[in-house]
C-alpha cells in the first residue's frame, strides 16, 4: 500500500486556514469537521504550517484564556512532516514515528496532494494484516484454487 492508494481511496481533501485566524476558529473548524489536524496556507494553498490538536493543547496551558485569540500563525507547526505519493504505508509509519506526529502531509512536486492520519494507517494496515492472513489460510488449506 502506498500513500497515492490510500489518497485514491480516501480523497485528497485538505481542511486548510489561513495565518490570521484565531485558535478559536481553529477549535470550531476541528468541531464542525471531526477532525484534528490543519494545514495553515496562504491564499495559494501553499503549506506554511499545521496545527494539531496538540499545538492548540499547548498553546492553551502555556497561555490560558489568552491562547484563544492568538492566530493560527503564532501557534502553528513549521516543521512540516511530509511524505510522497510513492512512499509505503511502512516509510510512512516511520516518518510519523520519527516526527512524533498523527497526521503527515502528502506533497506531490511541492503541492499538497493530501493528508495521510494514524487512523488511516491503521486502518490501512490492518487490511494488509487480515489479506496476507486470509491468503495463508487458503495456502494451508488448499483453497482457493482454481
Amino acid at each position: 500500500m502506498l500513500a497515492t492508494d490510500i489518497l485514491k481511496s480516501k480523497g485528497g481533501d485538505v481542511a486548510t486556514i489561513g495565518l490570521e485566524h484565531s485558535v478559536a476558529d481553529i477549535a470550531i473548524l476541528f468541531a464542525s469537521k471531526k477532525i484534528g489536524f490543519v494545514v495553515v496556507a496562504d491564499d495559494t494553498g501553499n503549506c506554511l504550517g499545521t496545527v494539531s490538536e496538540r499545538d492548540v493543547c499547548q498553546a492553551i496551558a502555556k497561555h490560558a484564556e489568552a491562547a484563544v485569540s492568538m492566530t493560527a500563525e503564532s501557534v502553528m507547526t513549521t516543521n512540516i512532516v511530509a511524505c510522497s505519493p510513492p512512499d509505503s504505508l511502512a516509510q510512512i509509519m516511520s516518518v510519523m514515528t520519527v516526527g512524533r506526529t498523527r497526521h503527515v502531509v502528502v506533497m506531490d512536486d511541492g503541492r499538497m496532494a493530501g493528508i495521510i492520519s494514524i487512523g488511516d494507517v491503521v486502518k490501512y494496515r490492518l487490511e494488509e494484516s487480515l489479506l496476507d492472513e486470509k491468503e495463508l489460510r487458503d495456502y494451508v488449506l488448499g483453497s482457493g484454487y482454481n
